[in-house]
């Protein structure tokens, strides 16, 4: 057994360390992740009603209100309605924070 572990961990270890320096060299980075990374909280904050809904709505306790062929299409369908309302969420809160004279939080 310990013939197999060590070999085990040590590959591990270096492949991990190997992903790690990778890291450190390189940058990810398109316009999506950037637009994602602004609404990362409100988004945060809304998907879960959308997930509660939709996982109510189409399993009601063993009798399905709204059937879903395809339980994967949850998913999609959670982020497709989150992003818009993350967008109203945080635009709604730009402008209760105008309005009470707080501070916005700069992008960093």
């Amino acid at each position: 057994r310990w013939g197999c572990l060590i070999p085990q961990m040590l590959a591990s270890y270096y492949f991990v360390r190997f992903l790690f320096l990778m890291s450190l060299k390189g940058k990810l980075g398109n316009p999506i992740l950037k637009f994602m990374g602004g609404i990362t909280f409100e988004f945060y904050l809304i998907h879960g009603l959308f997930v509660e809904l939709l996982v109510y709505t189409c399993m009601d306790l063993g009798k399905p209100v709204w059937y879903l062929q395809n339980v994967p299409l949850l998913i999609p369908l959670v982020f497709v309605l989150s992003l818009p309302s993350a967008l109203v969420f945080k635009g709604v809160m730009k402008v209760i924070l105008r309005l009470f004279g707080g501070k916005t939080l700069r992008k960093a």
